[in-house]
């Protein structure tokens, strides 16, 4: 059973299916379509799409969001937040990396920069049957 259960980790990771389900579930949730299988069809196509034109997939997220979220952990405009700080804030949103190596604080547009990066690679890489 043990086998089985690490095949479908496996399985699950090598596919990035977490990052793909949520970021469908994420679309559903917000424009709650009346026919969810056919948006889910538009959106899964619109991610092929976007992966194999190199541009940004479906997304609820966007520069000015992750500016936000920055402007929300920096309270008192200091102009920089602590390396912890951000990365907590980007596992919220599902980023798992280990970002701002050798960073004590982090400015607005270095958390921006690395969010987008970030962010982009979990939308758009899900790995291709072909």
């Amino acid at each position: 059973m043990l086998n089985h259960e690490q095949e479908t980790r496996d399985y699950v990771e090598e596919h990035k299916l977490k990052g793909l389900m949520t970021q469908l579930i994420e679309l559903a949730t917000y424009h709650q379509p009346t026919d969810i299988r056919q948006f889910l069809i538009e959106q899964l196509k619109k991610i092929v799409e976007a992966r194999e034109l190199g541009i940004q997939p479906p997304s609820l997220l966007d520069v000015t969001n992750f500016s936000s979220i920055y402007g929300l952990i920096d309270v008192n405009n200091r102009g920089w937040i602590a390396r912890e700080q951000a990365i907590s804030a980007l596992r919220k949103l599902g980023i798992e990396e280990e970002l701002f190596l050798g960073m004590e604080r982090v400015t607005v547009e270095i958390f921006v920069k690395e969010a987008q990066e970030e962010f982009q690679k979990i939308n758009s890489n899900y790995k291709s049957s072909r």
